[in-house]
């Protein structure tokens, strides 16, 4: 684990260093880059895919790889694991965004999240591109596949622990960790049941264009704040009327979010004590040799150092 621990550290400082050394050079080259959001998301995100990124893969190299068989998801799986990926993404967001309200109003002020900000102002085609495509298929190949392959041999229970940790601190403020986590765990399950990561792929992509692209096109097809300001009932009527079919296009997103929600809850309730997980390969250590094995260490200290900088950054920032 100290080496896991080490290779995920290198990802976590090496990321804002790139990407604080790909800005200092784009503002040599190009004057008011960040601007544009399209740049601004790929100085953020590339040169972390480019760099950061490989050297935690070398560092992982030396440890040694047990991947999980290839299994069928079939599609009553499909379904339950797309019911619980909402489940997570919904109630561990209320859960960030209740801390984040606490944490602001104990600090004196609010917490921003950046990246909601940054979706929020940037064009459907840069969020496609860096939110639903290669930001699942970078996040799955090193928290799921690297990840789950090295630690696997744990018992399945403790490689979905560590890859929903490792996934949901390594987006560094409260925001977003609770959901992170909570997907995290999700699609480890799915990964180390199927051993393929096009599943993991596919649902990422999924829940982050739910999030993203649907909410954007959807939100911008009704102006909610008008309907607010009417006061005259023939005004509202035309209001209805002018907006039928966008007022009918989000309540139907508004169910589905709702339903896929509790259906995940009941999915997960109902199959949380009939999981089957591989054991460990061997013999669990007693507490004493656990504690240093899985976080006592230095290279798991290390990437938690770490991360707990980028939380304290968040709230102070």
């Amino acid at each position: 684990m100290a080496r896991i621990g080490l290779a995920f550290f290198l990802l976590n400082v090496l990321n804002p260093i790139v990407q604080i050394g790909a800005g200092r050079l784009m503002n040599g080259l190009l004057p008011g880059w960040y601007y544009d959001n399209f740049l601004y998301f790929a100085v953020c995100m590339l040169p972390g895919y480019v760099i950061a990124m490989p050297v935690c893969w070398l560092v992982l190299q030396s440890v040694e790889k047990d991947p999980p068989p290839k299994a069928p998801l079939g599609a009553k799986g499909f379904f339950g694991v797309a019911a619980v990926s909402l489940a997570a993404i919904e109630l561990g967001s209320l859960v960030g965004n209740w801390i984040s309200a606490i944490l602001g109003f104990v600090v004196g002020h609010d917490l921003t999240n950046d990246v909601s900000e940054l979706v929020v102002s940037s064009d459907l085609g840069t969020v496609f591109l860096f939110v639903c495509l290669l930001a699942p298929i970078m996040e799955e190949l090193f928290f799921r596949k690297l990840l789950l392959d090295r630690v696997r041999r744990y018992g399945d229970r403790a490689a979905i622990l560590i890859s929903g940790l490792a996934f949901g601190l390594y987006h560094g403020n409260f925001y977003q960790f609770f959901y992170a986590f909570a997907l995290g765990a999700v699609f480890a399950y799915v990964y180390l049941k199927t051993g393929k990561l096009r599943w993991t792929i596919g649902f990422h992509a999924g829940v982050n264009f739910l999030g993203s692209i649907a909410a954007l096109v959807l939100s911008d097809m009704v102006n909610a704040g008008e309907l607010f300001g009417i006061t005259d009932p023939a005004d509202a009527l035309a209001f209805f009327a002018e907006n039928a079919a966008g007022m009918l296009l989000n309540g139907l997103y508004a169910l589905l979010l709702l339903g896929g929600t509790l259906a995940g809850v009941v999915v997960f309730a109902v199959c949380m004590k009939k999981l089957a997980l591989r054991p460990p390969v061997a013999a669990m250590p007693d507490r004493g040799t656990a504690r240093r094995v899985f976080v006592l260490n230095a290279g798991v200290l290390l990437y938690l150092a770490s991360c707990a900088f980028f939380f304290v950054r968040s709230i102070f920032a």
